[in-house]
């Protein structure tokens, strides 16, 4: 397999990097329209793309996902946990969830069977045996759609890991998170977006999203964390139910 340089436009950055020396190893466009690709770059190693941006990399993904899960479970107690996350389709988000011993059930709900399955069969360096964990149940439905039916059982956690929210998905992702409010009388995580070079705390974006976590009557939690291989911030929020602190 040949090497060669593969371009990744960045528009959310403003950003183009061009990488050298790359390889191929996957490359697809499923039924719903989403191009994947898994590109094995020097010093990253494999690196999901969707749409032609980076999703996650082997070399650091777990700084993303370990940020994006633990401070959402945090305080939660010793009591059994019913958990679901939104996306997640490498399987990385449900892999450390399942690190927390206290969940004994999980809904995974992504609209990309394709994805899911390359990932469960071709790539399980993300999910690793998350996969086979019988605590995990998959549905493959449209989030924002499934979001507006309130499950009867109220979850203990509810875990957003879908595309950067930007000016275009700002009003949709709002309405989404209303929804997901009434999902969940605990906990509520999700990633916002990646900032660089540095985090901004007051960006308009964020100040929405508190503002529906709070109507809902949720305290809010702001942190980041650099990602290498994003080469900026993932921001992340957390929404924590007045009486769950």
């Amino acid at each position: 397999m040949n090497r060669e340089d593969y371009k990744e436009e960045n528009e959310d950055l403003q950003a183009t990097y061009t990488w050298h020396n790359c390889k191929r190893i996957f490359h697809q466009t499923t039924q719903r329209g989403t191009l994947l690709e898994v590109i094995d770059r020097p010093v990253w190693g494999l690196s999901c793309f969707m749409n032609g941006i980076v999703q996650s990399c082997e070399g650091d993904e777990r700084i993303y996902h370990r940020a994006l899960v633990k401070p959402t479970l945090k305080g939660l107690g010793f009591d059994d946990l019913r958990i679901a996350v939104f996306g997640g389709g490498e399987g990385a988000t449900a892999r450390e969830v399942f690190q927390n011993r206290n969940v004994v059930h999980l809904d995974m709900f992504d609209w990309d069977e394709e994805v899911v399955t390359t990932f469960r069969t071709q790539f399980r360096q993300w999910g690793k045996a998350a996969w086979e964990d019988p605590r995990l149940h998959l549905h493959f439905e449209d989030a924002f759609q499934v979001v507006k039916r309130p499950p009867i059982q109220l979850y203990d956690a509810v875990i957003i890991d879908m595309f950067d929210i930007d000016k275009e998905t700002l009003t949709q992702s709002l309405e989404f998170l209303e929804h997901v409010c009434k999902w969940t009388k605990r906990n509520i995580g999700m990633y916002v977006t990646t900032q660089a070079p540095f985090l901004k705390p007051n960006h308009n974006h964020i100040r929405k999203l508190r503002t529906v976590l709070r109507n809902a009557g949720f305290k809010t939690h702001l942190s980041s964390i650099y990602v290498p291989s994003f080469h900026g911030y993932a921001v992340f929020l957390v929404g924590v139910a007045s009486d769950n602190e």
